[in-house]
C-alpha cells in the first residue's frame, strides 16, 4: 500500500505548535472492499519541545473534551516519547512499509494543519521531511470539490462518520478520514457526485 493518512493533535494551530500525539495509517484507496494497512499511533511529551507554541483557543478546545480524549496529554505516566524518538520511530515505520520503487502519497485533513506542523517539527530536530511537497495530498479539498454543498452531511459508512471511534485520538481520525476518502473515490469512480 502506498498511500498514507497522517493525523495530529497538537497544543496550537500554527507550524510550530505543541505535537501531542502523531497517528498514521497506510490504506488502500479502493472503496471495496475496506483496505487498511499497517498503523502507527504515538504520544509525544510536551516538555520535550522547548520553544515550540502553544494557543489559548487550543487549552480550551482540549479542556472542554471528555477525559478519554485528553489522556494522551494529561495521563503521561512517562509513556509519551520525546519528539525526536517518535519522528524517528515514525521514519522507520515509513521506511519498514513502503517500496523503493513505489511513490508514496500522504494524505491529511486539510493542506494547513497537519503538514505545515509535521515539516517544522522534522526541522525543529534537525530531520528531513521523510516525502516532497508533490506527495502531499488533501482530503478537505476533495471533499469540497465533490460535494460542495453536501460537504459538511455525514457519510455513508459509521466509521467515515467517526462512530464507535474516539475523537481526537490521532490513529482513530486517520481511520475516519480513510473511510470518508474512500467513499469520495468510489463516488468519483462512478459518477455518483453532483457539481455545482
Amino acid at each position: 500500500m502506498n498511500h498514507l493518512m497522517i493525523d495530529l493533535e497538537t497544543l496550537g494551530r500554527r507550524p510550530d505548535a505543541i505535537i501531542t500525539q502523531i497517528g498514521a495509517l497506510f490504506f488502500s484507496p479502493e472503496n471495496n472492499p475496506r483496505e487498511y494497512g499497517e498503523q502507527f499511533i504515538a504520544s509525544v511529551d510536551v516538555g520535550s519541545q522547548k520553544g515550540r507554541t502553544v494557543t489559548t483557543d487550543t487549552i480550551q478546545f482540549w479542556l472542554a473534551q471528555p477525559h478519554d480524549a485528553s489522556a494522551h496529554i494529561v495521563d503521561v505516566e512517562d509513556t509519551n516519547l520525546p519528539l525526536i524518538s517518535v519522528l524517528r520511530e515514525f521514519r522507520s515505520f515509513l521506511t519498514m512499509n513502503t517500496q523503493e520503487d513505489e511513490k508514496l502519497f500522504v494524505w491529511a485533513n486539510g493542506a494547513a494543519f497537519d503538514f505545515p506542523i509535521i515539516d517544522n517539527a522534522f526541522e525543529y530536530c534537525d530531520m528531513k521531511t521523510p516525502w516532497e511537497y508533490h506527495q502531499v495530498n488533501d482530503l478537505r479539498t476533495l471533499r469540497n470539490l465533490v460535494y460542495p454543498k453536501r460537504c459538511h452531511e455525514k457519510y455513508r459508512t459509521d466509521a467515515a462518520n467517526g462512530k464507535g471511534l474516539m475523537k481526537h485520538d490521532a490513529l482513530n481520525d486517520c481511520i475516519q478520514q480513510v473511510a470518508m476518502l474512500q467513499e469520495l473515490i468510489y463516488d468519483l469512480q462512478n459518477n455518483a457526485f453532483q457539481t455545482g
